[in-house]
């Protein structure tokens, strides 16, 4: 039994220039990284620190508020205490208290207050000032400032105002207060409070103001931005150090920054939920590392309890035959049809209770997309036109204000999603996160409240044999009530790696095999165990017919929740790299392997200053045999940088290693354009990506609309601007520069698939 544990809230004050944004980085000082350390040196081991906010490099907080859960020895006081003896001077906690078990400074979030000061006299160059404010100079028209600002006040779409790669949840911001006021007699600040900001949209807007007040741009201007009726660009952003994160507000207590004043009292019947409609607290809670059984959290108990009947039927666990067991050929040991039982107690089987418990949180996904109609000849227009098709799968709620999970290729590309519970009632649903690499998306539903919620189980103890329920929407609209339709089978088989047929577009790896039915919409939909507990997300069947022949195939539930969980928290999948490459040992005619070998090292990763040597032969990784290449894909798929993995390796015996983020993840963003964002090719990068070039400048951001302008996409590798070879990020951002402050016209060369390509003639417009 786990030690009790206590949720803290902590209000905290920075420097931002000590430190490299306040989100983990690998090698540079960040605020959460401070935190965290702080947090398991007191705890004894890692405690993960999230954020109201991601502030950039340069950022500074007087109000940013973070949570820790720790031993519930801590008392708050002493809490706030202990963190600033071991953090650095740059960041202070000014408060701890104790919050729900639930709260998420993020998700709950109702509103963030930043200000931005602008130097205006010239001491503010000195250096007392400068790590604090822009030192703009003069002249500087504040009432032509203000008056650029008082059309913020509203809802608007910012996507003018944002950097590219902005969530796909969208550009809608609602703004309660902007203005600007004086600062002192040293220049001018702008206050602006919003329910949620985009990337870098504070330092645009201040940018372009700034231009207004200094009459490099028309008033008007403000206006024609935030209609997105121009072609209009914005400033340069204003630079990060004179902005500051000053206030986060929350609906439940009303301002908890910067009085922290204790609020709630911990160890009551009930607490409030301190969740906005975004929140994800079951599945963040889930994704704690834990025991097995531990991964069932209470939230989802309280919502979704398994009647005392199901209990019964887990006796094994103790004494009897367990869950997955069969007891007189029955599942669960059911006694149905034993003397002194009614036929009604002997229908409601496990299988039945499970379906009742977990059904009522499966959702229909419905999507829209846009697809341009395909040229059928020459002869047809080149420009043809845009046709809408449709798509459905299913989902499964689980976080009672309306977080869906479902599978990414459910949703790709769709311009509409709505979700419909078995009730009937409709959502609409915005897109949260979605990784195509394993399949998993996560929606947030719009309005929605007290939904029904699937309690979650764990895939890390299943028993080939045991029973499986599957749950979903086959068919869609060919069947008239909104109700799922289930289906139960068995698990088959652990393990599985599904290699991808010619109309496929990736691996599956690691998968549950079940032959309960699963049928074209059933897609996203969960895989149940017997006990009423979710235990995968159903995803592919191999069929000749294209229905259900006993082969389907569902992703391990602790694997989609960490994906979950890395999408809300990071918007991308946080993935690990242990800098070596593997490739079969004694592959035959028929692509079969007996065993694995290290095929190359990467200097300097892991893998390198562990010792491993090309030619190793690689038995285990973790606790996965390493029988094909493919097993141990599948095992960096569930790593994230920072764990702590054991190789076995013949004649080298166990070698443990730390896994780091990705090359390309790690590396320093170089931002060439607005819209566009490099990174230097490095030797860990070149064998990451599986590059031919050793030197360059590696796309990792573009935006749709200058891809097609450019030609470039994520991925590619820049290699020459007008004939002029380019090495580093750095490069190929001087030479696209150049030729866009001359206005030239200019040729790329770039690396995309192991080909050079060359593209025409392009020009700035």
């Amino acid at each position: 039994m786990s030690d009790p544990e206590t949720r803290f809230k902590l209000t905290l004050h920075y420097d931002g220039s000590a430190f490299h944004g306040w989100q983990l980085q690998p090698g540079q000082p960040t605020v959460q990284g401070a935190l965290e350390a702080a947090a398991e040196q007191l705890a004894g081991h890692r405690r993960p620190v999230v954020g109201a906010g991601r502030t950039d490099t340069g950022v500074h907080a007087t109000g940013q508020v973070a949570a820790v859960t720790m031993p519930s020895r801590w008392e708050a006081p002493a809490l706030a205490r202990s963190l600033n003896a071991l953090l650095p001077d740059s960041l202070w906690v000014e408060c701890a208290e104790p919050v729900p078990a639930d709260f998420h400074p993020r998700f709950g979030a109702t509103s963030r207050s930043y200000e931005y000061r602008v130097g205006t006299a010239a001491r503010t160059a000195s250096p007392f000032h400068r790590r604090r404010c822009w030192p703009h100079g003069a002249p500087f028209d504040l009432d032509a400032a203000q008056r650029a600002a008082q059309v913020l006040a509203s809802v608007h779409n910012f996507r003018a105002f944002a950097k590219s790669g902005q969530p796909q949840r969208g550009h809608i911001c609602h703004v309660t207060h902007a203005r600007w006021r004086r600062w002192e007699d040293l220049g001018a600040v702008f206050e602006i409070t919003a329910n949620r900001f985009l990337h870098r949209m504070v330092r645009y807007l201040v940018g372009t103001m700034v231009d207004i007040a200094r009459h490099r741009r028309a008033e008007e201007e403000m206006a024609l931005l935030l209609s997105g009726e121009t072609d209009l660009t914005t400033s340069p952003p204003a630079p990060p150090q004179g902005l500051c994160l000053t206030r986060v507000d929350y609906a439940d207590t009303g301002t908890v920054t910067p009085e922290c004043k204790p609020k709630l009292s911990i160890g009551k019947p009930k607490l409030t939920s301190w969740l906005a409609p975004t929140a994800l607290a079951t599945l963040l809670a889930a994704c704690e590392p834990s025991s097995p059984r531990a991964a069932v959290p209470d939230p989802v108990a309280a919502s979704a309890s398994i009647p005392a009947s199901a209990a019964d039927d887990l006796a094994g666990r103790d004494g009897g035959p367990g869950r997955g067991q069969v007891a007189g050929g029955l599942p669960n040991g059911s006694t149905a049809g034993l003397p002194g039982q009614s036929l009604s107690d002997s229908r409601a089987t496990a299988i039945v209770r499970a379906a009742r418990t977990v059904a009522p949180s499966v959702v229909a996904v419905s999507v829209r997309r846009r697809q341009q109609v395909r040229r059928r000849s020459f002869f047809d227009d080149y420009f043809l036109p845009f046709r809408e098709t449709r798509g459905l799968g299913s989902g499964f709620v689980v976080d009672e204000r309306g977080t869906v999970l479902t599978n990414h290729h459910v949703i790709a590309g769709a311009t509409e999603i709505l979700v419909t519970l078995p009730d009937g009632r409709d959502f609409d649903a915005s897109l949260a996160g979605s990784d195509p690499a394993t399949d998993v998306a996560v929606l947030t539903l719009e309005g929605a409240a007290g939904l029904p919620v699937a309690p979650l189980g764990t895939a890390s103890d299943l028993l080939i044999g045991e029973w499986t329920v599957a749950i979903g929407n086959p068919f869609g609209g060919l069947i008239s009530n909104p109700e799922p339709s289930v289906t139960a089978g068995v698990v088959s088989a652990l393990g599985r790696h599904i290699i991808p047929g010619e109309d496929d577009d990736g691996f599956y790896l690691g998968m549950i095999q079940t032959d309960a039915s699963i049928n074209p919409g059933n897609s996203g939909g969960p895989l149940v165990n017997a006990v009423g507990e979710v235990i995968g997300m159903n995803t592919s069947i191999l069929s000749r017919s294209g229905g259900s022949e006993g082969l389907g195939f569902a992703i391990p539930i602790d694997r989609a929740l960490t994906v979950a969980r890395d999408l809300v928290e990071h918007g991308k999948v946080q993935r690990a790299w242990l800098g070596l490459g593997v490739d079969a040992v004694e592959a035959d005619g028929f692509g079969r392997s007996r065993g694995v070998r290290v095929a190359r090292v990467t200097r300097g990763s892991p893998a390198a200053v562990a010792g491993i040597r090309e030619g190793a032969r690689l038995l285990r990784a973790g606790s996965s045999r390493m029988a094909t290449p493919l097993d141990y894909t599948a095992v960096l798929l569930d790593l994230r940088a920072g764990d702590r993995i054991e190789l076995a390796l013949d004649g080298m015996g166990a070698v443990q290693l730390q896994a780091a983020p990705l090359p390309s993840a790690a590396a320093d963003r170089v931002e060439l354009l607005r819209d566009l964002e490099v990174v230097t090719v490095t030797p860990g990068i070149q064998a990451e990506r599986g590059l031919a070039s050793a030197e360059g400048a590696l796309v990792v951001e573009i935006s749709d609309a200058l891809a097609r302008r450019i030609g470039l996409a994520a991925g590619d590798v820049l290699l020459a601007v007008n004939n002029r070879r380019v090495r580093t990020a750095r490069e190929a951002a001087d030479e696209l520069r150049r030729t866009q402050r001359g206005g030239r016209s200019f040729v790329l060369l770039f690396e995309r698939s192991g080909r050079m390509v060359r593209t025409g003639l392009l020009e700035w417009r």
